[in-house]
């Protein structure tokens, strides 16, 4: 990996952890609204959350934006009020900023110990000897014979 590319992943670590700490704090704002909605800090913490889902999926960081997807979908839910933005929607949106960060900083760990490899797009994990963690559980290529399910009266 070339000094550019530590560059820009580090930088997006950086200002992804910035956007994380901001979002925490909203979040932590909305729950003490007890079911309140602000939509400008619902809007700035669904942008923080978005910038980060495309930063990570421009670097090839799929689990960092598979989970950022899922919590912009909630944002996304509480202002359009479906659901509303009670306590226990904040605390699962605080649970998701807590492995947001963490899995940044197994990025920026990574990085610094040298191991942060971009897989390359065509080949498979198993096919890549330099694998960063371990290998993902793979689908069976051909779908298994599913049980019938049981038909309720």
């Amino acid at each position: 990996m070339s000094q550019e590319e530590q560059d820009i992943i580090q930088e997006f670590v950086y200002e992804s952890l910035d956007n994380l700490n901001q979002a925490e704090e909203d979040f932590l704002s909305l729950e003490q609204a007890g079911g309140h909605l602000d939509f400008d800090l619902i809007n700035r913490t669904f942008r923080a959350v978005h910038s980060i889902k495309g930063g990570a999926g421009f670097m090839g960081l799929g689990k960092i934006a598979e989970l950022a997807h899922i919590m912009e979908t909630l944002m996304d839910q509480m202002r359009k009020g479906v659901i509303p933005a009670v306590s226990r929607v904040t605390s699962v949106l605080l649970v998701g900023v807590d492995h947001l960060r963490a899995m940044l900083d197994d990025v920026a760990i990574n990085m610094r110990s040298k191991r942060f490899i971009k897989p390359c797009p065509t080949s498979s994990p198993r096919a890549s000897p330099r694998r960063m963690t371990r290998p993902k559980k793979t689908r069976h290529p051909l779908p298994l014979r599913q049980k019938p399910r049981k038909k309720t009266p």
